[in-house]
This record gives structure tokens, sequence and C-alpha cells, in this order.
């Protein structure tokens, strides 16, 4: 994955330097290393989810820009945001 350079940084997991394409598996595997009783599955999903959102395999849910834009012109949003 072509990252600009300033995700591409190394980020630290308790001392230890790591790129930040594997910074979430790392974290998790070291917070499951100590703390056991943390729950694997929800953070594995949290990552999965991330992931699948990053290379738009999600994009079908989500509204496109153009529509939210024309959503801030409807009537009833505006009524409600003020």
């Amino acid at each position: 994955c072509n990252l600009p350079e300033q995700q591409q940084a190394l980020r630290s997991v308790f001392g230890f330097r790591v790129n930040s394409q594997v910074y979430p598996w790392v974290l998790l595997l070291a917070l499951q290393f100590f703390m056991p009783n943390l729950s694997f599955t929800g953070h594995l999903s949290g990552i999965l989810v991330g992931h699948l959102q990053h290379y738009r395999f999600l994009s079908c849910l989500f509204p496109s820009d153009g529509y939210r834009r024309e959503m801030d012109s409807w009537r009833m949003v505006t009524q409600t945001l003020g």
C-alpha cells in the first residue's frame, strides 16, 4: 500500500519501534500477552473492519461525499442542527 510518508512513520510499542502498517497487529499481540483477559476477538474484529474500510471494501455501506453534502441542505437536517 502506498501511504504518504508521515503515515509510514515508526510507532513505539513498549519501547520497540515498529512500522505503522503492522502497528495494530503488534499492539494486539502485545496487549494480549500482557493482559490475557482482554477481548482478543473484539480487538481483532476492529482491526479487520478497519482494514476493510481502508481498502474500500465497505464503501457500499456509506453514502458518497456528494450525497452527504446534499443531506446537509435538507430542511430536516438544518432545523435539527440549527
